[in-house]
């Protein structure tokens, strides 16, 4: 059997304990006044009771939820637009939509050579091309900028 480690509370985590104790005993009473047959009035005023406590947990673990994940959403998406800015600062302007290569490697009988070693077509990773960022990084592919 593994022992389970309990998890750091958050500041919010012991108020949210005692909405959920106090939940608690108003559906322990209800429960109590519906098995005494109270009356209809008393049932669904305890009943309110119950819904009003959950909701207000429910509230404040969003409250506090939005809290913690609202800085962290901000960060990653200020490092993600960071990123995405220096790849397009970085990426040759004259990159052309072709890529002129050989394949020494295939018989020229292959079908992806039409005959020819020396082609050019669309940037593709496959398995005849699986180094395209060597070739982007060679001189003559290099941004001015790092050169």
């Amino acid at each position: 059997m593994v022992a389970s480690v309990p998890l750091p509370l958050h500041a919010s985590h012991p108020a949210l304990i005692a909405g959920l104790k106090r939940a608690d005993g108003h559906l322990r009473a209800l429960i109590g006044i519906i098995e005494a047959g109270k009356p209809c009035v008393e049932i669904a005023r305890r009943m309110q009771a119950v819904e009003k406590a959950v909701t207000n947990v429910k509230r404040a673990l969003i409250h506090d939820h939005r809290n913690h994940v609202a800085p962290a959403f901000l960060g990653l998406a200020l490092l993600a637009t960071s990123g995405m800015l220096m790849a397009l600062k970085l990426w040759p302007a004259n990159d052309p939509m072709e890529l002129e290569h050989n394949h020494s490697n295939l018989p020229l009988d292959h079908p992806h050579l039409n005959g020819e070693r020396h082609h050019a077509h669309p940037f593709v990773v496959d398995d005849h091309h699986p180094r395209r960022a060597s070739l982007l990084w060679s001189l003559e592919w290099r941004p001015s900028s790092l050169v």
